[in-house]
Parts: C-alpha cells; structure tokens; sequence
C-alpha cells in the first residue's frame, strides 16, 4: 500500500499509492455509476466531485462527511 524510499542516514519518506479520488473512482467503477449520479447521492455538486477526481482540489471536511455518509 505504500511506497517507502529509504536512503541510509536519511529519513524514511512513506508516500500512499492510492488518494480519496482513487477510492471514489473505484467505487464508482464498482457500482456503474457516473459522476453526476455520485454527486447526487453525495449531495456535492458534479463541479465538485469532478476537480476532486481530477486532483484539481482538495477535498474539504465537510465534503468528505457528507461522501462518507453516502457511502457508507
């Protein structure tokens, strides 16, 4: 699950392989849902949802509790 890059005499760096957008693309793959219908679920506009996936913002507490209440 991550990658470690670890030199000798230096600090180990962990960096996740997978983010939130990973995830939510998975699920939405895994349920044949589109962004829209995600976003309707989610209560989250479809602007949103999309720069999320796309990396083009980060997503907010409250953005990420309402998909986690959606989702389970």
């Amino acid at each position: 699950m991550f990658n470690a890059n670890y030199n000798e005499g230096q600090a180990m760096h962990v960096a996740p392989t997978t983010s939130a957008a990973d995830a939510i693309r998975e699920l939405m793959t895994f349920h044949h849902i589109t962004q829209a219908e995600f976003a309707q679920h989610a209560a989250i506009s479809q602007k949103q949802l999309s720069f999320i996936l796309n990396r083009k913002a980060f997503m907010s507490i409250p953005v990420a509790r309402q998909i986690e209440a959606a989702t389970g």
